[in-house]
């Protein structure tokens, strides 16, 4: 049988750092590597190519801050902050005000974006973890909550550009 590094069941981070794959760290890269396999199917359901190019955006967002909890060098978060901040904006103007809860389902993509979410969340919850053991820049987590938010409102603006009535919960 061949074998490969990792079969003893340690992983190393680009820091050249070796520690077991059960490590928080791994847990938590591996959340936002799930994140960002999914948003990659979530862009194919995307017609417009600006707002797919979102989808990219994010993506390219995901694979730094992975490196950097990696071990890689670090960086400035601010400016990606910003930019998804501005397409979070657009979503805010372009879509009616929420009354009501709203159900998840009313379209495909809509859906996989509100599972993106959902994923999103379950990352940034162990991010959080993962500062309480070791500080990490705290803009990763910033960026991870603005994201949440982002894919909730993007999901609603993917729905109203489809003509895509939400399922509300009236109370």
């Amino acid at each position: 049988m061949k074998k490969f590094p990792g079969d003893k069941g340690e992983g190393t981070l680009l820091n050249k750092k070796k520690i077991q794959k059960d490590n928080l760290i791994f847990e938590v890269l591996g959340d936002l590597d799930e994140l960002n396999s999914f948003l990659g199917l979530t862009k194919n359901f995307i017609r417009d190519k600006k707002l797919r190019s979102w989808i990219v955006d994010v993506q390219k967002d995901i694979f730094q801050i992975s490196a950097v909890l990696a071990g890689g060098p670090r960086k400035d978060f601010k400016k990606i902050i910003e930019k998804l901040d501005e397409k979070l904006e657009f979503c805010l103007k372009n879509i009616p005000v929420l009354k009501n809860f709203i159900l998840s389902g009313a379209s495909l993509t809509s859906s996989t974006l509100d599972y993106s979410r959902s994923l999103c969340r379950r990352a940034e919850r162990r991010v959080v973890g993962l500062n309480r053991k070791k500080k990490i820049n705290p803009e990763i987590i910033v960026y991870l909550n603005h994201l949440s938010k982002f894919l909730f409102f993007f999901a609603r603006l993917i729905e109203k550009k489809s003509g895509i009535r939400e399922l509300e919960i009236r109370n």
